[in-house]
Protein backbone atom coordinates (compact mmCIF):
# COMPACT_ATOMS: atom_id res chain seq x y z
CA UNK A 1 0.00 0.00 0.00
CA UNK A 2 3.04 2.06 0.85
CA UNK A 3 3.94 2.00 -2.92
CA UNK A 4 0.82 3.31 -4.27
CA UNK A 5 -0.39 6.07 -1.92
CA UNK A 6 1.13 9.61 -3.32
CA UNK A 7 1.59 11.18 -0.10
CA UNK A 8 4.26 8.90 0.72
CA UNK A 9 7.92 10.41 -0.32
CA UNK A 10 9.74 6.70 0.22
CA UNK A 11 10.20 4.07 2.87
CA UNK A 12 12.61 1.73 4.08
CA UNK A 13 12.14 -1.63 5.59
CA UNK A 14 13.08 -3.10 8.86
CA UNK A 15 15.46 0.40 9.03
CA UNK A 16 17.12 0.61 12.35
CA UNK A 17 17.93 -1.52 15.99
CA UNK A 18 16.48 -0.01 18.83
CA UNK A 19 18.34 -1.31 21.69
CA UNK A 20 17.11 -1.67 25.43
CA UNK A 21 16.31 -3.35 28.47
CA UNK A 22 13.53 -5.09 29.73
CA UNK A 23 13.48 -7.07 32.98
CA UNK A 24 17.49 -6.54 33.29
CA UNK A 25 17.70 -8.06 30.17
CA UNK A 26 19.15 -6.27 26.90
CA UNK A 27 16.88 -6.84 24.23
CA UNK A 28 17.01 -5.59 20.59
CA UNK A 29 13.62 -4.40 18.36
CA UNK A 30 13.53 -3.86 15.03
CA UNK A 31 10.82 -1.53 13.58
CA UNK A 32 9.30 -3.20 10.50
CA UNK A 33 8.94 -0.03 8.56
CA UNK A 34 10.28 3.73 8.36
CA UNK A 35 8.00 5.69 6.28
CA UNK A 36 8.77 9.36 5.25
CA UNK A 37 6.04 11.76 3.67
CA UNK A 38 5.98 14.10 1.61
CA UNK A 39 5.21 17.10 3.57
CA UNK A 40 7.73 15.94 6.09
CA UNK A 41 6.58 13.66 8.36
CA UNK A 42 8.44 11.10 9.52
CA UNK A 43 6.62 7.53 10.95
CA UNK A 44 8.51 4.60 12.93
CA UNK A 45 5.52 1.52 12.39
CA UNK A 46 4.80 -1.89 12.60
CA UNK A 47 2.94 -3.84 10.08
CA UNK A 48 0.34 -6.27 11.57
Amino acid sequence: MLEYDENVDKYIEQPIEILGEVNNRKVIYIPDVYIIYKNGKEVIGEIK
